[in-house]
């Protein structure tokens, strides 16, 4: 994707810009930031056409979150949100599930509100991602299921169908990823050429390895189970994912898009020009974001 990016794109960037430069903010300030606002009660808007939420709480104590209208529909969205591995669900990804998910494919949406670090380590996330999916599967077909994860979410996306792999469990009919995080040491090309043009992890690489290392715990991050980018990924079901090309971790997408390809995995990446991370989770109505969730759609349609 080649396009010069939209006035709006432009301005955008700008302004994360200027707001990951504010103190409290930069650094791992917005992580921080972002943990102790989505403490508060759940919010879904007010939810119209007999739509309903229903929380499950899973063996861990991490919750489930599940979307449905009247009664269940057979396709499920399996929802992964990203945050650093330090933020819970926020009520970002919970419009997401009513006006994407929802209204546009008419599927139903369980979103992952999985322990967080620093109190929970590696595997916790990992471990609520599969019992979450194992509930599911007692209600809805694997064949049905499309995983999505941004980010950190991206990473437990990635790990949770290695996991399903190595215990021989089925594996979705899809899978999504937003900028995702494959490579939890950092060290990717990217890191060094994007650096100064990341606007959301500006010159940011030493605060970022400490912000990663609490969920890591005493792991090693060469374990493809921590780092996805070591995986093997014969076996992963098709594949859609999305980076912006200003990202520190577009290498991370381009590892694993050509990893997946010389495992015969059925990938698309698709790389946003001048867009920055997760450009369609948090500004979904930018010109950009419309194009991407438009592929989303087609994506799980064609299936």
């Amino acid at each position: 994707n080649n396009q010069t990016p939209s006035t709006g794109a432009k301005i955008a960037v700008g302004a994360i810009k200027f707001f990951r430069s504010l103190p409290g903010i930069k650094g791992d300030g917005m992580f921080k930031l972002g943990a102790k606002f989505s403490n508060k009660k759940a919010n879904y808007g007010k939810l119209q056409n007999d739509l309903k939420v229903d929380t499950i709480t899973l063996p861990s104590s991490a919750k489930l979150e599940l979307l449905t209208q009247n009664q269940k529909s057979e396709k499920l969205i399996y929802q992964i949100h990203g945050g650093g591995f330090v933020i819970p669900l926020m009520d970002t990804y919970r419009h997401l599930a009513v006006k994407n998910y929802k209204q546009v494919l008419g599927m139903d949406v369980g979103s992952l509100d999985y322990r967080t670090a620093p109190s929970h380590v590696y595997p916790a996330a990992l471990d609520d991602a599969i019992a979450g999916y194992e509930y599911l599967m007692q209600f809805y077909s694997p064949n049905n299921i499309y995983i999505v994860g941004d980010s950190a979410g991206g990473t437990i996306a990635l790990t949770l169908c290695l996991r399903l792999k190595i215990e021989n469990k089925p594996q979705p009919k899809g899978l999504i990823l937003f900028s995702p995080l494959a490579d939890l040491s950092y060290s990717t090309e990217s890191h060094q050429t994007n650096a100064q043009i990341d606007p959301m992890f500006f010159q940011n690489t030493k605060s970022q390895e400490k912000r990663i290392s609490p969920y890591v715990g005493t792991a090693q991050v060469t374990d493809p189970l921590v780092s996805p980018i070591n995986a093997d990924f014969h076996g992963f079901p098709k594949t859609l994912i999305q980076i912006g090309t200003l990202e520190v971790l577009e290498s991370d997408s381009d590892i694993v898009s050509a990893k997946m390809i010389g495992c015969d995995v059925d990938v698309k990446l698709s790389k946003y020009n001048g867009m920055f991370h997760c450009f369609q989770v948090l500004l979904p109505k930018l010109q950009e974001s419309k194009a991407a969730w438009e592929e989303i759609y087609a994506f799980i349609r064609e299936q």
